[in-house]
């Protein structure tokens, strides 16, 4: 006599067998439609944050504004000018008229140009600085005129004209302070704040 195993409520082998073949095939399903939900959730995540940040996050304690940045402002002699962005007194007097100071230690890539040995202008090279307003590298034209509306002068770019610009920004009062973006045609590539003449020199000491 063989042997044989009795199923509760009269089901059979093969309809066992059949239920849980269809029960692993729904589950199969499932796990082939879960990675690409997720994938197109992270795609479109990934746009927002592309058009919502620029660069990198701004660091607040570097916030530019027409008369400076961290304490050190236009028109301060050097030795106060390191002493405000925490740099050592330097061991030696300049004789050089045009010049700018050596910030390489500092957490941002700011650049302080001197004349005379008197604060004159701040080259910004880094996304992460912003102005008061809120303006920074990798911004587009478009939003540089939202931000500072009529008080934007266009020009062509010496170099990267007549596509790119220097879109200057007077303050009112007749203050004699501006901030001169330079773009590519579509987006802020660098940016400095001064005095006249200085800060529109397009290189420089040069």
């Amino acid at each position: 006599m063989t042997n044989s195993t009795r199923l509760p409520n009269g089901l059979s082998k093969y309809s066992v067998a059949a239920a849980l073949t269809f029960a692993l095939s729904s589950c199969s399903a499932e796990m082939e439609k879960t990675p690409h939900t997720d994938s197109s959730a992270t795609e479109s995540l990934s746009r927002l944050d592309s058009v919502t940040s620029p660069g990198k996050r701004i660091d607040a304690e570097w916030t530019v504004h027409t008369d400076g940045v961290h304490g050190a402002l236009i028109g301060m002699r050097s030795s106060d000018v390191r002493t405000a962005i925490g740099l050592a007194p330097s061991s030696s007097a300049s004789k050089e008229e045009c010049e700018y100071l050596d910030a390489g230690v500092l957490p941002v890539k700011l650049f302080f140009m001197l004349h005379s040995d008197t604060l004159v202008r701040i080259d910004v090279r880094d996304s992460t600085v912003a102005t008061a307003e809120g303006a920074r590298i990798g911004d587009t034209e478009g939003r540089i005129r939202t931000i500072y509306g009529e008080k934007v002068q266009v020009e062509p770019h010496k170099y990267t004209g007549p596509e790119g610009h220097y879109l200057i920004v007077a303050p009112t009062g007749g203050r004699n302070r501006m901030i001169v973006f330079e773009t590519d045609g579509d987006h802020v590539t660098t940016y400095r704040v001064g005095r006249e003449p200085e800060v529109r020199y397009v290189e420089g000491c040069s």
